[in-house]
């Protein structure tokens, strides 16, 4: 189970010191527009800063990624510091359902 810490409502960014969980993962939260956070499940994928990672939790402002060691020593988000701003992508996939939903209008 992660500790999640609160989350703020900057945009995109950090949103508080990340937290120390199980097995030496760190907990990192990270607040987003309600835009996309519309395309993000529980356990799904998120790519931060170009790092593909798995969905740890979510709510209506924010969701928490898990960092395990290997993803610190090897990415720059061990070196991310709280209210940085960082570059969001979501799973391509849930666009693609999205545009299929009867009654969408194309954009």
């Amino acid at each position: 189970m992660w500790r999640i810490t609160s989350p703020s409502l900057r945009t995109n960014s950090l949103v508080d010191t990340p937290t120390l969980a199980v097995c030496g993962a760190i907990g990192l939260p990270i607040s987003a527009p309600t835009e996309l956070l519309r395309y993000l499940v529980y356990k799904g994928s998120i790519t931060v800063d170009g790092v593909s990672l798995t969905v740890a939790s979510l709510d209506d402002r924010s969701f928490t990624v898990s960092l395990i060691p290997e993803t610190l020593e090897r990415t720059n988000l061990g070196q991310a510091e709280p209210g940085v701003t960082v570059n969001l992508e979501v799973d391509v996939l849930a666009k693609y359902v999205e545009r299929l939903m009867p009654g969408r209008i194309p954009s």
